[in-house]
């Protein structure tokens, strides 16, 4: 009988773990867009709101993230809690697009290094300086091919 109750209790810890494999969590959606400017491809991650429930004419402020590899599960679970959970509505339902780094210390810098500072590396200043392209990368590439993953009535400039 004991035999019977184990092997009975462990064919049931086996079916129900195998069941869950196919189980996902998915908050987002990551694509990428080709930079001229940057010359180079990069990811963007993508969280958009519920848009197939309410006002198929609604609209959603967009929030672009930077540092989005490492910040985007963070943030979309803050809009979420404060815009939907228990009927919250502090913040309005938003579109997250994070944006990951593939050189931190190029895009998030407005001018060129000649030396490095005490507190970098060695040859990290060789690529500072490309703020400016970034953040035309962000406003005229990045912001306009957005309607290529979401539909553009969604968008709220």
């Amino acid at each position: 009988m004991r035999k019977t109750f184990f092997f009975v209790l462990s064919a049931v810890i086996t079916f129900n773990v195998q069941a869950q494999s196919d189980n996902k969590i998915v908050i987002g959606k990551i694509d990428s867009v080709y930079s001229k400017t940057l010359g180079e491809q990069r990811k963007i991650w993508v969280y958009t709101p519920d848009m197939t429930s309410g006002n198929s004419n609604q609209h959603w402020p967009v929030v672009y993230l930077l540092d989005g590899d490492g910040h985007f599960a963070s943030v979309v679970g803050m809009i979420q809690q404060m815009s939907q959970v228990n009927g919250n509505n502090v913040y309005p339902e938003m579109i997250v697009v994070a944006i990951p780094n593939t050189d931190r210390t190029r895009d998030l810098t407005p001018t060129h290094i000649a030396n490095d500072p005490p507190m970098m590396d060695s040859g990290s200043s060789k690529t500072t300086g490309g703020g400016e392209n970034f953040v035309a990368f962000i406003e005229k590439e990045l912001m306009h091919t957005l309607t290529l993953f979401i539909p553009p009535l969604h968008i709220k400039y």
